[in-house]
């Protein structure tokens, strides 16, 4: 049994008062479908941007649970 609501709010597109619920499953498939206007406003980075970030991020947090400080930039090492 198709339940708008709840398929507005399981795909993510929430309920809305401005945005009707969709009327029908193909109705839900079609509209995620779409474009996605919104993902042009908002980029997301690549992995690849990202990576070199994780592993600095690990160090600080790993430095900060066992109460010490880290600058691994500073120092050019890990923690």
């Amino acid at each position: 049994m198709f339940q708008p609501h709840l398929a507005a709010i399981r795909f993510g597109t929430g309920r809305s008062p401005v945005h009707p619920d969709p009327v029908s499953p193909e109705a839900m498939l079609a509209a995620l479908a779409a474009p996605d206007g919104i993902a042009g406003a908002f980029p997301v980075s690549p992995m690849q941007d990202v990576l070199p970030w994780v592993e600095p991020y690990r160090a600080l947090q790993k430095a900060r649970r066992q109460g010490g400080r880290c600058w691994p930039a500073a120092s050019g090492k890990p923690c």
